[in-house]
């Protein structure tokens, strides 16, 4: 594997987790990519010697990855596409023929095959992987949901440890893989100190957001859908991503005749910018893990409206002020943006400790805990 540019490698610190190994197949701009490398950067930074393994290093989360991090991409690399994942797990299993790594970490569903394809392969370090997506899905239906739970089955069964992002999500993933060592460690989703918002007076017209990749999953043509039953003057929607639904949206927007109140911000690097320039936070997804927009919307003083899209949302919503869970009808979501446009602005202390709960130092030391106990016991 060739080394990418590093300004350095993090002194190892004591512990039997000393040199970890991230599996990363690429830095795409997803949610997944952007947690597991704030992960990344904070074992790091707490004297452990990390180093992203990928397929390939280019891509739009490359330039989160910070000074202490080795990054070492196959050569030739491995770009994603149709058996990518196979190639990418049987490439590196050949590249891993020395133990340079005390435990490998993927850092969501989408990398478990890779995992089990290295443990197919004869790779003996211990793994752990993160559940970054339900593992019941109604939407799939029956006999597609019991094929997708036996090939989550077959791609855990070398892992040595799954980390669950809440405890809705581990008993959900208990149904599944009732066999399987599940940890619980909430999501690393605030990276700095989280002042106070400024109150708002709510004095112009609101100004919503909805942030995500524009794909099928996130159900965006929801969202305009809503915010075009939604006759409040004035009103704006922003909607930060991008995808390949982009054109089929902007032709909805033109048609719903909101095109005029529509902003396409587009991929934006960093949310907190377009946070302060928004008062509400829009989330219409079919179904997610552990959504951390919604968490760090809440933080920044963004009540939000959401669609019953993960069993973890009971767990984000503990407190009344945060917004609400509406069904996936463009008429309840757009009579829950005006309730919660009309609503008390976000309770402080219930803020402060959403933000402590995901605190991103405190999400790593229980990830560091977690991956020592696991190595402890291979030896």
């Amino acid at each position: 594997m060739a080394d990418g540019k590093s300004s350095g490698v993090a002194r190892t610190q004591a512990g039997a987790a000393a040199r970890i190994g991230i599996v990363l197949h690429d830095f795409a701009p997803g949610g997944t990519e952007r947690i597991i490398i704030r992960l990344a950067n904070h074992m790091a930074a707490a004297g452990r010697q990390v180093t992203i393994l990928c397929g390939h290093d280019q891509g739009p989360a490359r330039g989160l990855v910070g000074g202490g991090i080795v990054v070492r991409a196959l050569n030739p690399q491995v770009s994603r596409g149709l058996g990518s994942r196979r190639r990418f797990a049987q490439r590196l299993a050949a590249a891993l023929t020395t133990p340079a790594f005390d435990v490998l970490v993927g850092p969501g569903n989408y990398h478990l095959a890779v995992l089990a394809g290295l443990f197919d392969q004869g790779v003996t370090i211990p793994m752990v992987a993160k559940l970054s997506n339900p593992l019941d899905r109604p939407d799939l239906g029956r006999l597609r949901q019991a094929l997708f739970a036996r090939a989550k089955r077959s791609q855990t069964r070398g892992l040595a440890r799954l980390v669950a992002m809440s405890r809705a999500l581990a008993e959900e993933a208990r149904t599944v893989l009732p066999a399987a060592p599940i940890t619980v460690i909430p999501e690393p989703i605030i990276d700095r100190p989280s002042p106070t918002p400024s109150p708002s007076a709510r004095s112009g017209p609101p100004r919503v957001l909805a942030a995500g990749r524009l794909v099928a999953q996130k159900r965006v043509d929801l969202a305009l859908h809503a915010f075009a039953a939604w006759h409040e003057p004035g009103a704006r929607l922003i909607i930060a991503g991008d995808g390949d639904e982009r054109p089929a949206l902007e032709k909805l927007a033109r048609k719903l005749g909101i095109s005029d109140r529509t902003q396409f911000a587009g991929r934006l690097p960093d949310l907190t910018t377009v946070f302060r320039g928004a008062d509400l936070l829009l989330s219409t997804s079919a179904y997610e893990g552990f959504p951390a927009t919604l968490v760090e919307a809440i933080v920044a003083g963004l009540p939000v409206v959401t669609t019953p899209s993960s069993v973890a949302l009971p767990e984000i919503f503990c407190h009344p002020s945060f917004g609400t869970i509406a069904t996936s009808e463009p008429t309840a979501l757009a009579e829950a943006l005006a309730a919660a446009w009309r609503g008390p602005p976000i309770e402080q202390e219930a803020r402060r400790a959403l933000a402590a709960r995901h605190d991103a130092g405190a999400s790593a030391a229980l990830w560091l805990e977690m991956l020592d106990s696991v190595v402890a016991e291979q030896r």
